[in-house]
């Protein structure tokens, strides 16, 4: 079952959940390993701006990120590599870039942003290419966890979840009135 956390709560907090409430709930969500986040190695396949990372209080051990184009980022990655989803595995191998604790995935979903007009084209069709790719470096890399972002729960066959949240979050714009809600999920693979 799914906590709900609404982002009045967690900008109530303070400091820079207050400025990112998504890291602070990206860092409870992380949190629920049995590691210490920052003995992980991350690898972020939609790493956009770096935002899930900006509150967190320390950095992960290794964080890759990967995405279709450099943006303005909140926090530098240790390494970037230019690529969609799609075709990063092969770039992953050829740079021995193949051990990983976790897969972040957060990919974008179809409402529009007056502030990442970069999202204005994307389906539904498009998002689940994304997770299906990332699933599949996943499973090609045998990496263990999957954290995603999703409008809707998305759990595949051979995953279930350690830890979920229902988040409840408000829009500054008047075109998009009233509290809409994301799904943030941290997921263990069941399967060998």
């Amino acid at each position: 079952m799914a906590e709900v956390v609404d982002q009045r709560d967690v900008q109530r907090l303070g400091g820079r959940c207050a400025l990112y409430p998504s890291s602070c709930v990206v860092w409870c969500v992380i949190s629920a390993t049995d590691s210490s986040p920052k003995e992980l190695r991350i690898l972020d396949v939609t790493y956009g701006e770096g935002r899930f990372y900006a509150a967190w209080p320390v950095r992960p051990a290794l964080l890759i990120g990967a995405d279709t184009e450099v943006r303005r980022w909140i926090v530098d990655p240790d390494a970037f590599i230019r690529s969609s989803v799609q075709t990063l595995l092969p770039k992953l191998r050829r740079l021995g870039l193949e051990s990983f604790d976790v897969l972040v995935v957060d990919p974008p979903w179809g409402s529009k942003h007056r502030s990442r007009p970069q999202y204005n084209v994307v389906t539904d069709a498009y998002a689940k290419a994304i997770l299906l790719a990332a699933l599949r470096i996943a499973d090609e890399l045998r990496i263990p966890m999957l954290l995603v972002h999703y409008r809707d729960p998305w759990i595949p066959d051979g995953w279930e979840p350690i830890k979920e949240i229902r988040f409840v979050w408000f829009s500054r714009y008047l075109k998009q009135p009233g509290s809409k809600r994301s799904w943030y999920a941290l997921l263990t693979r069941t399967t060998q």
